[in-house]
């Protein structure tokens, strides 16, 4: 909260959504681009959008990104937190280890709906482990309730309670698995809902689905952990062991085939099997980990806890594994506040086309640029592309957000040109003349500079921050 733009990257783009949705339904359309059409028709981001705008009527979107990012980063511990206490006897005193996973990368690299989306799951799985054994018609729908709740949340939700309850129908070998069958199906007809006369996407070349490397996987299978360098993360590593040793010997493993034992271990062969990139996000194998790493700590029934000694040392840890985090979040901070003071430059309501140069100097997965332009969307109404989609030329709407219905289908910086590297490709000038009245440039890199400067000329710089008009 000594920041003002945490958490980074996709969170400007989240707040932008959130917005929107606040000024179509509570500003009459107000300052809604005339080209976004908001829609009834709900998808698995749409329950923290809808909260999101009604966060920000409440108290505007400055304050609103504050309040998101302590639920975001709350999430996951208090989720986890519910599990444990549901689970009851000394389970609870675990309930620290959760806390690495709330301050973690996919928390600084802007994830809300999927981050609030796994607290959401574990609050689920809370409710229905006592009564599991006897469903009665009312626990019945509100289990019903639950899961599509956890599906307007994010898929990935929706998806982590689906793998735990069919693992404890095969564990447990419980009859009633007619319930899991019907939250199968709910979560199918949720599907179904989105896609089933969602807005027509512009014509895309099919997204490629990346496995990855037996290399990569070993790699990454510390993600959580990694958010700005592998120096950050050495505290946070060292303090989830420390918390494997203890729970090993507290519990020796022979009590560890559970229910969620077992999906501790169906959770990690999912990162293995699962392709890292996909239609609509990226990613995609490593949200599987975090209840992987998580309910290792459920496995043993009963469980005992720590001492009193090993939770001292596991919250002397993960308050050193935050604590490494604050200056480069503070430097991350400045550089924003750069970006922000150029942005308000902008006239109202006008078009921007950002330009992201900045070299990978924060590391490779959170690119704290690459969203920040929508807050001119959020500030004063302007259309900045790729709002509802990543990157790419002329991009397609992401079909988990059938909510909007970005009808103008805008050009957008492709990849290499949107931060984080990769090879730049020769930019569609034409269309970016056509659709845009400033161009923005950020960072250094003198190629991206030079290429701007024989299209626009730029009349304003703040630190590293360049606007350009094209007009």
């Amino acid at each position: 909260m000594t920041v003002r733009y945490f958490p980074f990257e996709d969170t400007t783009n989240h707040l932008a959504r959130y917005v929107l949705l606040e000024r179509a339904w509570f500003a009459h359309g107000i300052g809604v681009p005339s080209t976004i059409v908001v829609r009834a028709q709900p998808g698995p981001y749409f329950a923290l959008d809808a909260i999101g705008a009604l966060i920000v009527h409440l108290v505007g979107p400055a304050i609103g990104a504050r309040v998101i990012a302590g639920l975001a980063v709350a999430a996951i511990p208090l989720g986890f937190a519910l599990l444990l206490n549901a689970i009851g006897g000394e389970a609870r005193r675990w309930a620290i280890v959760g806390v690495l996973f709330g301050f973690g990368f996919f928390t600084h690299a802007g994830f809300l709906s999927y981050v609030v989306g796994v607290g959401v799951a574990f609050a689920f799985l809370a409710a229905w482990w006592p009564h599991r054994r006897t469903p009665s018609p009312t626990r019945i729908v509100g289990l019903i309730v639950g899961i599509a709740l956890c599906y307007l949340m994010h898929l990935a939700s929706a998806l982590m309670v689906l793998v735990v309850i069919w693992v404890d129908v095969s564990v447990a070998r419980d009859r009633r698995i007619w319930l899991v069958l019907l939250l199968t199906a709910t979560v199918g007809a949720m599907y179904l809902w989105t896609t089933i006369g969602a807005p027509p996407l512009p014509p895309a070349p099919p997204a490629k689905l990346t496995l990855g490397t037996f290399w990569w996987k070993a790699k990454n299978i510390l993600a959580p952990f990694y958010v700005y360098s592998a120096a950050q993360a050495l505290p946070m590593i060292a303090t989830y062991v420390v918390a494997i040793v203890l729970y090993v010997r507290a519990n020796p493993v022979r009590h560890w085939r559970t229910t969620l034992g077992v999906s501790a271990a169906a959770f990690f062969v999912l990162y293995v099997i699962f392709p890292q990139i996909g239609t609509g996000g990226g990613y995609v194998d490593m949200r599987w980990l975090i209840p992987a790493y998580l309910l290792v700590f459920c496995a043993a029934a009963p469980s005992r806890g720590p001492s009193r000694h090993g939770i001292q040392w596991l919250l002397a840890g993960s308050i050193v594994s935050s604590v490494v985090l604050t200056p480069t979040i503070w430097r991350i901070d400045r550089y924003l506040s750069d970006y922000s003071e150029l942005l308000n430059q902008v006239p109202h309501g006008k078009s921007l086309f950002p330009v992201i140069g900045d070299g990978e100097r924060f590391g490779r997965r959170v690119i704290p640029y690459r969203h920040f332009a929508f807050w001119y969307t959020i500030r004063s109404a302007g259309n900045v592309p790729s709002l509802f989609a990543y990157s790419g030329d002329g991009m397609e709407s992401n079909w988990f957000m059938p909510y909007f219905d970005d009808t103008a289908h805008r050009y957008a910086p492709p990849v290499g040109w949107f931060g984080g590297g990769g090879t730049l490709r020769p930019l569609n000038w034409q269309r970016i003349v056509a659709e845009n009245d400033y161009v923005i440039v950020v960072g250094r890199d003198t190629a991206m500079r030079a290429e701007v400067a024989r299209h626009a000329r730029c009349t304003s710089e703040v630190g590293e921050i360049e606007l350009c008009n094209l007009k």
